[in-house]
């Protein structure tokens, strides 16, 4: 099956990247001060919704992680795209302004910039959502670092 794309919205889309990018290294920024590891990703969880809810985007309920849907025009064909939330027990040594504020624990393998760019990714998705062809569900998900986070979205229903 092949999925067509405007050019004009490619375009779109390329402008709003542009236009974002100052908040995606800012939100990149401040989930790296706030590390958490494993399954305890609450405060990750509780920022994701909320900037999931400052776009209107749809929560739908999950026992772990966050799950996000963008419903675009038709119902019955989706993709699923996933961030990991996790960081790892690691004592951060760098000196930047956005350094962890958790000892011990840091974001030493991107999945802050995972997070954000996928929190970037469903807001230009938003903005566009009568121009999607197809279901977008965001999923967030925790222990990533484990591979436990996946098994157990999957397990607990999240297809």
């Amino acid at each position: 099956m092949k999925y067509e794309i405007s050019e004009k919205l490619l375009q779109d889309i390329r402008q709003e990247t542009t236009r974002i990018m100052e908040e995606v290294i800012q939100n990149r920024r401040y989930l790296h001060m706030h590390p958490e590891v494993g399954y305890d990703t609450q405060e990750t969880e509780i920022w994701v919704k909320s900037q999931l809810q400052k776009e209107q985007i749809q929560i739908l309920d999950s026992k772990v992680g966050v799950l996000g849907l963008i419903p675009g025009k038709c119902h019955d064909r989706m993709v699923g795209l996933r961030a990991d939330m996790d960081a790892l027990c690691l004592q951060e040594e760098n000196e930047t302004d956005y350094k962890s504020k958790v000892p011990g624990r840091m974001h030493a393998c991107g999945h802050d910039g995972h997070t954000a760019i996928l929190m970037a990714t469903a807001k230009i998705l938003k903005m566009h959502e009568a121009e999607l062809n197809r279901r977008v569900y965001l999923v967030f998900q925790p222990a990533e670092e484990t591979a436990e986070g996946a098994r157990f979205m999957l397990k607990t229903g999240i297809l």
